[in-house]
């Protein structure tokens, strides 16, 4: 399945995150958005999905890839902190942990 990408949203940052399937309630730390998840499925990959950063924040993936793209750099607006993009900092998705390249 391919997602449409739109020329105001950056990928690099893709990198440095990891989807949320928790069903608890959350607010996207760039549009403020108070979310309460109707339900919970671990493959859902939506545009609008939960995703957490390396600081523990969440946002809405769309609203963090605009984010990143308007700044130039991958970091939080939250807590400020600006995210290396090297291997160490990303997100593996076969282990699910932060801070070490993927082990693919």
């Amino acid at each position: 399945m391919s997602q449409l990408v739109e020329d105001d949203e950056c990928e690099a940052c893709m990198k440095y995150v990891a989807f949320v399937s928790d069903p608890s309630e959350w607010t996207c730390c760039v549009c403020q958005l108070k979310e309460t998840p109707l339900f919970v499925e671990e493959s859902y990959h939506a545009s609008w999905g939960r995703y957490r950063l390396l600081c523990r924040h969440s946002a809405h993936i769309r609203c963090y890839k605009r984010l990143c793209k308007q700044i130039g750099y991958v970091g939080c607006p939250a807590c400020g902190s600006k995210i290396a993009q090297i291997p160490e900092n990303e997100y593996c998705e076969r282990c699910h942990v932060f801070g070490h390249p993927s082990c693919y």
